[in-house]
């Protein structure tokens, strides 16, 4: 990665949905960087920083399809109780 935007928002030191963001680590073209962590589960990834900020990228995949299987066990739970 190359360089710094003049025009990026700094986040580090902040909490986006479950990414700890760590540091900026630089700028693709207009795009800028942040290496942050997932607080579930500890996964260090590098996240766009506008993904981060619009909410588009609020944990890492595996924890995100962990919470799919959970949500779509849960449902079926409902709608097919054992009593």
């Amino acid at each position: 990665m190359k360089g710094s935007s003049p025009y990026r928002i700094p986040l580090e030191g902040t909490t986006q949905g479950y990414w700890r963001v760590l540091a900026y680590k630089g700028c693709d073209g207009k795009k800028s960087w942040y290496q942050c962590q997932c607080s579930k589960c500890g996964t260090i990834k590098l996240v766009r920083g506008d993904k981060l900020r619009s909410g588009r990228s609020r944990q890492c995949a595996s924890c995100g399809a962990i919470q799919r299987h959970e949500q779509s066990t849960a449902g079926a739970e409902r709608q097919n109780p054992e009593n």
